[in-house]
C-alpha cells in the first residue's frame, strides 16, 4: 500500500475522527509504543503504552509506517523521507469517484481538502452538500442557512433542507479544525519577512511620474500602491506564505504600509486634503511627517472608541424601535411589485426573496438569480408590504428572513451595525483605492 492508497483507506474507514491520526498526516510524530529505557522507574509506572489501530501512522529513522491490524504487523511505506510529514495539506493528488460520500466523480483535489470533506462537510450533511473545492467555512453556511429547518419538520417530496441537528454537528466539527493550525497553516517565511527589490525603485519613479509638474490626488496614489501592491502580491505568490494572507487587507494594508508605501494620512485635515507619506515602516520614521501619523492614531482611537460607541446606540436604539414588529403569516395581497435588472452586481442582495415568475411566487435562490443575470424580474418587498399595523407578510418578506417572526428588529438594526464596524476600521487601517462607477450596482 503507498502512501496514497493508505490516506484514502484510513480516511474511508473513518480514522479522521482521531485527531492523533489528522496529526501525523502532516506532521512527523512518534507513537509511544514502548517504554524508553531512559525514564525512572517513577515514570515508568504511569507511562502508557499506546495500542495501535488500523492505518496508524509511526515515523521511525529508518522510514515512515503504517500498521495492519488483521496482521498484526507494521508495514514499510516505500520512497518516503521519515524525516518530512507523509502529506502536504496543499499536495494535489486524483482521487477515485465515492472516495467521499459527496463525490461522485473522480476529482484531482489537495489531501487538506478531501480531508476537510470528511470531518466538516460530510460528516455534518451527508452528501447533501457537493464536494466542497474552494472556499471558507463561511462560504458554505450560504448553502444551507435559508434551508435550515427544525428537526421535527417533515421535508416536501424532492425538498433539500438542513436540520439543526445537522447545523450542530457541523459546528461541532469547525472546534475541531484549530487543532490542525500547527500543522497546516503557513507562517513566516524568508519570503515574507521582505518584498520584492525592485519596489523601492519602482515607487520613486511612480512618484516622480505621477507628480511631474502638479501636485499628486488621492486618485494617483490609489494607481501607484495598486502597482506595487500587485508586486509584492507576485512576489508571495512563489511561497507558501501566501496562503497565510487570506484578506486582502494583509496586504493591501498592513504589508503596503510595512514594505511598499506608508500613503495618505487625512486625519483632521479639510475633506479631500492629505498628507503623502512615501517612507515606508521599515525604513524608519519620516520625522518630518511624525504630526500626520500621530493625528492618524489620535482619530483611530477616537473613532474606535466614541464613534463606536455611537453605531452600538443606533443598533439598540433600532431594535427598540421595531421591537413589536412581526413577520405574520400568509400574504398580505399586494399587487405592487418591485421591477429592476438583476446583474451580476446586485443579485446576491435579493436572494431569498420572492420573485414572481408569471404564474406565482417562487423564491429567488442563487441559481435562479444567476440564470436571469441581465433580465428584468419583479420581486415582493417588504418596504411594498400591505400588512396591517407595523407588522409585514411572509411573502413580502422571503422565506429565509420570515423563519423568525421577530426578524424584522435585528435585520434592520445592521444599520447601525455598519455605523460601527466603518468607524471601527479606522483603527485597524483602510484600504485607498479607486473604483469604476457602474450603475448597475451603485443605483438601485
Amino acid at each position: 500500500m503507498n502512501r496514497h492508497e493508505l490516506f484514502i483507506a484510513g480516511c474511508k474507514l473513518g480514522r479522521w475522527r482521531w485527531r492523533s491520526w489528522r496529526i501525523s498526516l502532516f506532521s512527523v510524530t512518534k507513537l509511544p509504543l514502548e517504554i524508553p529505557p531512559d525514564l525512572d522507574e517513577e515514570e515508568q509506572e504511569i507511562f502508557s503504552i499506546y495500542e495501535p489501530e488500523q492505518y496508524d501512522i509511526d515515523y521511525r529513522t529508518d522510514g515512515i509506517y503504517w500498521y495492519d491490524k488483521e496482521q498484526n504487523v507494521w508495514n514499510l511505506i516505500e520512497g518516503v523521507d521519515p524525516t518530512q510529514p507523509l502529506y502536504n495539506d496543499r499536495e494535489l493528488a486524483k482521487f477515485p469517484a465515492l472516495t467521499c460520500i459527496n463525490q461522485p466523480e473522480e476529482i484531482e483535489t489537495t489531501y487538506g481538502r478531501m480531508l476537510y470533506n470528511f470531518l466538516v462537510v460530510t460528516y455534518a450533511f451527508g452528501d447533501k452538500i457537493p464536494f466542497f473545492h474552494k472556499g471558507r467555512s463561511g462560504d458554505m453556511v450560504k448553502k444551507f442557512a435559508s434551508k435550515a429547518v427544525d428537526d421535527d419538520y417533515v421535508p416536501k417530496e424532492g425538498e433539500v433542507v438542513f436540520f439543526a441537528s445537522e447545523i450542530a454537528k457541523f459546528v461541532k466539527a469547525q472546534y475541531e479544525l484549530p487543532s490542525m493550525a500547527p500543522y497546516v497553516t503557513p507562517t513566516g517565511t524568508a519570503r515574507s519577512l521582505t518584498t520584492d527589490p525592485r519596489v523601492e525603485k519602482v515607487r520613486d519613479e511612480l512618484l516622480a511620474k505621477y507628480g511631474n509638474g502638479r501636485k499628486l490626488t488621492a486618485a494617483d496614489v490609489a494607481e501607484i500602491q495598486e502597482i506595487l501592491i500587485n508586486m509584492d502580491i507576485e512576489w508571495l505568490s512563489q511561497d507558501e506564505s501566501i496562503d497565510f494572507y487570506i484578506s486582502r487587507k494583509s496586504i493591501s494594508v498592513k504589508r503596503k504600509k510595512l514594505f511598499l508605501l506608508h500613503g495618505l494620512e487625512t486625519a483632521f485635515q479639510k475633506e479631500g486634503y492629505f498628507t503623502l507619506i512615501a517612507k515606508p515602516l521599515y525604513k524608519g520614521t519620516d520625522m518630518s511627517q511624525l504630526p500626520a501619523v500621530f493625528n492618524a492614531i489620535r482619530e483611530g482611537s477616537y473613532d474606535r472608541g466614541a464613534d463606536t460607541a455611537l453605531g452600538g446606540e443606533k443598533v439598540t436604539f433600532l431594535q427598540r424601535i421595531y421591537q413589536n414588529t412581526k413577520i405574520i403569516p400568509g400574504d398580505c395581497g399586494t399587487k405592487i411589485l418591485y421591477r429592476f435588472t438583476l446583474t451580476e452586481y446586485n443579485y446576491r442582495s435579493y436572494i431569498g426573496l420572492n420573485m414572481f415568475d408569471g404564474v406565482g411566487y417562487v423564491e429567488l435562490t442563487e441559481e435562479l438569480a444567476k440564470a436571469n443575470i441581465n433580465k428584468v424580474v419583479a420581486i415582493r418587498r417588504p418596504l411594498l408590504c400591505k400588512a396591517t399595523h407595523t407588522d409585514f407578510c411572509e411573502v413580502c418578506c422571503g422565506k429565509a428572513l420570515s423563519r423568525s417572526p421577530r426578524a424584522v428588529a435585528s435585520e434592520i438594526s445592521n444599520v447601525g451595525s455598519d455605523i460601527m464596524y466603518a468607524f471601527m476600521s479606522s483603527m485597524h487601517g483602510t484600504e485607498l483605492s479607486t473604483a469604476k462607477y457602474i450603475p448597475g450596482l451603485h443605483i438601485r
